[in-house]
């Protein structure tokens, strides 16, 4: 039986602050839809939940399932443009690799 040691990590909000990513391309969709845009803070409470749920907060009802539609194809293609790795995460990352573990 081996003792190697394993680590396993969500990237959103813990290895990354991808909120201005999410935020970016919500602020898409409300745009398409001739909305007002909304700030990182305004989306940072909703990360990790349904995006149909924020939709829905923000009245777009029957419209929420093709504005989630809309999100998830526009964060397709921009992730990665706004998120910024945690400050001592890459340091973190290569200390636990190096002891063994498995990440």
């Amino acid at each position: 039986m081996s003792s190697a040691r394993a680590a396993i990590f969500d990237l959103d909000g813990t290895l990354v602050d991808s909120a201005a990513d999410i935020t970016a391309s919500k602020n898409a969709v409300l745009a398409e839809r001739g909305l007002p845009l909304v700030g990182v803070e305004d989306v940072r409470p909703w990360i990790g939940l349904p995006p149909a749920d924020f939709f829905d907060h923000l009245g777009l009802g029957g419209d929420a399932s093709a504005a989630v539609a809309d999100f998830r194809a526009h964060l397709a293609v921009h992730v990665g443009t706004h998120s910024v790795v945690y400050k001592g995460v890459p340091e973190a990352l290569e200390a636990l690799g190096a002891a063994g573990w498995r990440l």
